[in-house]
């Protein structure tokens, strides 16, 4: 049973009297990872817990706490499907987080560490998809940051089927004839629908690679246009391996700026379709009921929260469940509830999202593309 703690007790608990208090991020992905990987790693964690609390602390503080992390972690659900687990542990409260979200591996022994600084503990991870385009065909490559792996290749002859003869018909653009460009637009809308296919289960950032002429047409008929954050100029005919890997340097050179126009372009979208939530409070109420896809909110906002205790108005009512060291205001109640409920979270410039107050959700649910555009 959830229980209600006044401030006053709040900040009472958080005293030295209470430590010490133990937070441990671990990436935890036993789907993918072996279960003797898993262990030594987690073992290896522990000793250097108990190391740390054994030298800093008396033996009757030290125990308990130990204790509490041993039976935590000999508890740990291996047939889980999330990525990340994070742990807090103190003499009053024992608490194990299974996380969709891919966390780099820290260790605090401090209790001023709070569920929000797990935003900073997200593996940054640069993922996008190339879509090489033009005429007569299509390519689309998922990029890591150092190497590509094609994922879907399609040719107008393989799309274009000639129904009187039951044959592929070779088509090529050398004139601009109403049938060849009632045939191009159709293989664009094919190549956009499986695009679209494809953005549902790699939600990236989409580099257009081809001619500017085709990416103009590309774009007046795609309904993935806030995926679109770049048109780089190339040759697709003619596009080698080093070519390739030129375009690579090129995204990864500006990827912080390319993956923010992503993230704005998606708020936006979404704000048309009316699945935006905007402001705190409203945010609060969506994390509450699992309705966020994605969480954006800017460094600073975080920082305001924490230190404005006269903004928390859900912990002044009673209405959130205190959580002892690791929950202090309404961003750390977010954060907790987004990252429970596999909402994948970004960070964003101080000032990108001053109109929607500085933070921004993105609700799940179908969106209603267009299915063409002036």
């Amino acid at each position: 049973m959830n229980l209600l703690t006044s401030t006053p007790k709040r900040e009472t608990i958080a005293t030295v009297q209470f430590l010490p208090a133990v937070s441990i991020i671990v990436p935890f992905a036993p789907v993918i990872t072996p279960k003797k990987t898993l262990d030594c790693s987690l073992k290896n964690i522990m000793g250097r817990v108990e190391a740390i609390l054994t030298a800093g602390y008396t033996v009757e503080k030290a125990i308990p706490v130990i204790i509490k992390l041993r039976n935590l972690i000999t508890s740990l659900n291996y047939s889980t499907h999330r990525k990340s687990i994070v742990i807090f542990v103190s003499p009053i409260i024992d608490r194990v987080y299974y996380l969709e979200a891919e966390m780099e591996e820290k260790i605090v022994i401090d209790p001023a560490f709070k569920f929000s600084d797990l935003v900073f503990c997200k593996k940054e991870k640069q993922e996008y998809l190339i879509l090489l385009l033009s005429d007569n065909y299509c390519k689309m490559y998922l990029g890591d940051g150092t190497r590509l792996k094609l994922i879907k290749s399609n040719t107008l002859a393989d799309s274009h089927f000639n129904e009187n003869t039951g044959t592929n018909k070779e088509v090529y653009f050398s004139n601009t004839t109403k049938e060849n460009v009632c045939i191009r637009n159709k293989f664009l809308l094919q190549m956009d629908k499986g695009l679209s296919i494809i953005l549902k289960s790699y939600p990236l950032p989409v580099f257009v690679i081809g001619d500017e002429k085709i990416f103009r047409d590309f774009k007046a008929i795609t309904v993935n246009d806030e995926s679109l954050v770049e048109f780089i100029h190339g040759n697709c005919g003619e596009t080698s391996e080093s070519e390739m890997e030129g375009f690579i340097r090129y995204i990864l050179t500006f990827w912080k700026r390319l993956k923010q126009r992503h993230l704005l372009n998606q708020i936006e979208k979404a704000m048309t379709q009316h699945k935006l939530r905007a402001g705190i409070m409203e945010i609060f109420s969506a994390s509450i009921q699992s309705k966020g896809k994605l969480l954006v909110v800017e460094k600073q906002m975080l920082k305001n929260l924490h230190a404005s205790k006269a903004n928390n108005i859900l912990f002044k009512t009673g209405s959130v469940i205190n959580e002892v060291f690791f929950i202090r205001d309404e961003a750390d109640a977010i954060i907790k509830n987004v990252l429970e409920n596999g909402t994948n979270i970004e960070l964003i410039d101080d000032g990108q999202l001053e109109k929607y107050g500085n933070v921004a959700l993105i609700e799940n649910g179908n969106i209603n593309h267009k299915l063409t555009r002036p």
